[in-house]
Parts: structure tokens; sequence; C-alpha cells
């Protein structure tokens, strides 16, 4: 099965005050982390970002604004959808830009669990469902673009619609949950600051 790697970073970052893919998080952008620990999984990256694509000119991967003009995490999900049909890929795995723990196994254990009926598979924390790690099947692109159509603009909404499966992830990293967020500058200090304590002074 032939799966891209879509880093969502469409989003406007209005809390963290900042683009959050370069924010800094020990020692690099947030971008980096994601690429370090996502892209050995996948067949090939793309990045979902609006604006101007040239910002991302250090990194080899296509950039792929928000699919039809729309915004949200679910626009970034069809864009990466989108690309993958024209590129012969079955399915997609999606995560956030500042998810910077990501799991290691991620692709492979969300692919494992996908079965013929799911046109999706998310990722589960003990803290629940967390929709914007998930793989997501080619043909589930028609009917995400006329829930785009209709307003819906989040993953989880989306899968409400969708026959799918989910995955429990519960180790850590860090001592910290895989699919921590750094939606602020408290939240990136702190989680930071707590891999420093930990020793994990490289993520990748």
């Amino acid at each position: 099965m032939k799966i891209i790697g879509v880093i969502l970073a469409g989003g406007r970052s209005s809390r963290m005050g900042a683009d959050k893919a370069f924010v800094t998080f020990n020692g690099r952008p947030l971008v980096e982390h994601v690429l370090a620990r996502f892209a050995p999984q996948v067949a090939d990256v793309v990045i979902n970002a609006n604006g101007d694509a040239a910002r991302f000119a250090a990194y080899p991967h296509p950039v792929l604004p928000d699919r039809l003009g729309a915004n949200g995490p679910l626009c970034g999900v069809a864009s990466g959808l989108n690309y993958a049909q024209q590129h012969n890929a079955d399915a997609i795995v999606a995560v956030p830009v500042d998810g910077p723990l990501l799991p290691l196994d991620l692709v492979d254990r969300l692919t494992a669990a996908l079965n013929p009926e799911s046109q999706a598979v998310v990722a589960r924390s003990p803290d629940g469902v967390e929709p914007t790690f998930a793989l997501w099947r080619v043909s589930a692109l028609p009917q995400m673009e006329i829930a785009l159509e209709q307003g819906i603009r989040g993953p989880k909404h989306m899968l409400e619609q969708l026959p799918h499966a989910s995955v429990l992830f519960d180790a850590k990293v860090a001592g910290l949950a895989p699919f921590a967020n750094l939606n602020t500058r408290e939240e990136l200090a702190d989680v930071e600051r707590r891999v420093l304590h930990e020793g994990a002074g490289s993520l990748a």
C-alpha cells in the first residue's frame, strides 16, 4: 500500500502568535521535529500550508494550500487526498505540525488496523480520539468534498460520517502523551521543559 504523509500546517496559529511550523522547540522548528519522526514512515511527504509556500523552501516537499479555497484541518486532509490520488497512492496519513512527539510506529499501526470496510483509521490516546492523527483512504475524497461544501471543517465530524477503525497508542515519549500538541507558548515551554528533564535531548 502506497501511503503519502501529510503535515497539516495550514492553521492560523492565532494562539501561538507566530507561524507554528517555525516556532522553535528543543532547538529546532516544529516542522523539522515532525519531519524527522514522520518522513521515514511514508512513501512521500507533503506539507499543507496556506500563504507563501516559499517559506518552506528549505524542505524538499510539495506545499499544498487548503482544498476548495476553504480553511480548517479537514481542508488540508482533502488537499492531501487529492495529491495522493494524482500520484497513484492508496491513502494518506495526516499529522499536525504541532505534534513533535508523534509515534515512530504511527503509520504501521494505523495501516495494520485498516480493514476492507474502513475508509479511515484514527489514533486514540488514553485521553480519547486524536482526529488530526489519522489514515484516510483516497476513496474517501468524494464524500469529504461534499462534506466540505456543506461546511464541515473538522476531521472528527468527517470520521462520524465514514466507516472507520481506531488504534490505541498509550506509550509515552519523554514521559509525555504521544499526541501532545502545542497550541500556545506556555504549552510549548512546558513540554520542552519536561522533555529536557527526561533527558530526551533529541526527539528524532
